[in-house]
């Protein structure tokens, strides 16, 4: 009972800030879009692309959030069982990162990723789709604030998978540390440098509700030099 009344707690509190963020991009596409109608005879060709280009990064935003709850409520789901069997860990990383390698190479820009050490067979007992989902949102949370590299180590330690991400970014806060995987950050729409990517900070929480259906973890720390630190424990 106690853990239902917490589940139905955290659900109302993030309905509420997700209804709360909503307001931003929805007025923002509002406006675009009547200026595009009242104003569009007026606009010249590089003002009218701008103005295209900041709608559809505000449909992406949309797009992605309704993805991420879908996967959200279906984990969620009292009824929903996973498909566990038995999944090389290291080679999911490893196929993820060389397509952020490959990715990276064709758009030319942006910090390039690394996976260092010799990386061996890493079996574990679990579901190869939620697994990789959440390699993926590490990825991208990584390379959200990298400057110039991602190094990704694949280990094992005490019977356990470890997975850690390093970026070469500002470092996370100490609220985004005590708060990783728990609460989801403010709407923030990324900066060129950082690829232009909306994001409501559901990543973390879809990590962390992966990584509990795997009977894992996932932290969030300083880098020893700069930068962050996002280690994912599996058991083996």
């Amino acid at each position: 009972v106690l853990h239902l009344r917490s589940a139905e707690s955290t659900r109302n509190s993030m309905l509420q800030e997700l209804a709360h963020d909503l307001r931003t991009p929805i007025a923002s596409l509002k406006n675009l879009i009547e200026t595009l109608k009242v104003g569009r005879k007026k606009l010249d060709e590089n003002k009218t692309e701008e103005i295209l280009t900041l709608s559809l990064k505000e449909v992406d935003y949309f797009q992605r959030l309704v993805e991420d709850l879908l996967f959200m409520a279906r984990m969620s789901d009292p009824y929903y069982r996973p498909t566990l069997q038995k999944v090389d860990l290291a080679q999911i990383v490893q196929s993820e990162v060389q397509g952020h390698i490959l990715s990276r190479q064709l758009s030319d820009k942006g910090p390039q990723a690394m996976l260092k050490g010799e990386v061996q067979d890493v079996w574990v007992h679990g579901d190869e789709h939620l697994l990789r989902r959440m390699v993926r949102n590490a990825l991208e949370n990584a390379f959200s604030f990298a400057q110039e590299k991602v190094d990704i180590i694949v280990s094992k330690q005490d019977r356990q998978a470890l997975i850690e991400i390093i970026d070469d970014g500002p470092g996370p806060s100490l609220g985004a540390m005590e708060m990783f995987g728990r609460k989801r950050i403010t709407r923030s729409l990324a900066t060129e440098q950082h690829g232009g990517r909306m994001s409501v900070g559901l990543g973390s929480v879809i990590m962390a509700a992966i990584a509990n259906i795997h009977r894992g973890k996932v932290g969030l720390s300083k880098a020893q030099n700069k930068g962050a630190l996002l280690s994912i424990h599996i058991p083996i």
